[in-house]
């Protein structure tokens, strides 16, 4: 095909792409109004999460991040009109990378079972997790599915120069929509080296700043001592603590209450 004839099609599209951009954008707008009315909050996390995990797990994996990439923008866009619309200031968005001193987080997506498997398959690494041992990769990637999708906000924890650490993940509770659960999990090699606290502390800005919660939980098994060291180092206090006929110790809940947000504006 010749260099120009690629171009008509390429202005084609654009024309179609305009068209259906802006009537999103008034549907967008209808959005507000009913927001407004409703005293809903511009930005609702888990509808954007939503929508970003459908748009992975659709897309062509040669292009899965340039796809989130420009539902990303659109996203922004559609609060930006809506903040304008209702006089308000934009709220921020759902982050798709994120960095702290040692670590990088990325979107966890069904790419990542393979590595996620390397962990739920070890016996002593899964002995305080909530499943059971991992005997197919299979297995993995329905865990991946269920930690990414359904609203979920989920992250692959690498360290800065690329390597697997593990898997982080909020899952709203059922009942409470200013509550998330927060589950952490990482590669036995990983252990000790307060790559949990670290996660710890900035899953509790992620709360705060992009999800707009009240509260975390975190629940671990009272035999394992090492992650109730980082859950406490990290401010999180213990709330209860569960019993289970099948459960090794205790099954431990904790806490952190975060700071009310300023209404916008």
């Amino acid at each position: 095909m010749e260099l120009s004839q690629i171009r008509q099609k390429i202005d084609a599209l654009n024309a179609d792409l305009l068209r259906l951009f802006e009537e999103r954008m008034r549907l967008c707008a209808q959005v507000a109004s009913y927001k407004q009315e409703n005293g809903m909050e511009v930005f609702v996390p888990s509808r954007e999460v939503e929508i970003l995990n459908r748009v992975r797990a659709d897309a062509s994996p040669e292009l899965a991040e340039y796809d989130v990439s420009f539902f990303n923008c659109l996203l922004a866009l559609s609060r930006q009109y809506q903040a304008e619309l209702l006089h308000l200031d934009a709220a921020p968005g759902i982050p798709a990378g994120i960095q702290t001193e040692r670590l990088r987080l990325i979107p966890l997506e069904k790419g990542a079972a393979p590595a996620v498997y390397s962990i739920t398959s070890d016996p002593e690494a899964v002995r305080y997790l909530r499943f059971d041992v991992h005997t197919r990769p299979e297995e993995a990637e329905a865990l991946v599915q269920e930690l990414s999708g359904g609203g979920n906000l989920a992250y692959t924890i690498l360290k800065k120069d690329g390597e697997f650490v593990g898997v982080f993940a909020f899952k709203a509770e059922q009942g409470e929509p200013e509550s998330y659960a927060l589950t952490i999990f990482l590669a036995k090699k990983h252990w000790g080296q307060g790559y949990c606290t670290e996660v710890s502390e900035m899953a509790k800005n992620m709360a705060r700043d992009i999800l707009h919660a009240r509260r975390l939980r975190a629940f671990a098994v009272s035999g394992n001592a090492a992650s109730c060291r980082a859950l406490e180092h990290a401010g999180f206090r213990l709330a209860e603590e569960r019993s289970y006929p099948d459960l090794e110790g205790s099954l431990r809940v904790y806490e952190y209450d975060l700071p009310s947000q300023e209404p916008q504006k």
